[in-house]
């Protein structure tokens, strides 16, 4: 004996639409991860570089301060090694600390998103 329930003419295969859904689920996800990381920019800063330069490996920038000002949460700032100059127009992103003589950084980014600094 056969019992036919229901009214539609459609069946549905609910394994295929399970499979079907969870792939839209993690292509969605994978998606999103790309979108979120692709626009973070790594920056260069060299002693010899220019502050109107791009900030690219090729083309450094010259100051910390410039680099404070380029980079946005996410970001990362590579300085390459040398003598950088602490002047006074730094005061506005940094300050100078008279005990270690070290300058602390003061743009940082967001919680999730942070500045990374590697010298």
């Amino acid at each position: 004996m056969e019992f036919t329930m229901g009214c539609s003419k459609h069946a549905y295969d609910y394994e295929t639409l399970a499979w079907s859904d969870l792939m839209k689920t993690i292509l969605l996800t994978v998606l999103l991860t790309v979108a979120a990381t692709a626009h973070a920019t790594d920056y260069y800063v060299a002693p010899n570089g220019n502050d109107h330069a791009a900030g690219t490996k090729a083309a450094p920038l010259q100051s910390i301060m410039r680099a404070q000002q380029t980079a946005k949460a996410g970001d990362t700032v590579y300085f390459r090694g040398g003598i950088y100059t602490y002047t006074a127009g730094i005061n506005s992103c940094a300050t100078r600390t008279d005990t270690v003589n070290a300058i602390t950084l003061n743009n940082s980014g967001s919680e999730n998103k942070p500045i990374r600094y590697w010298a």
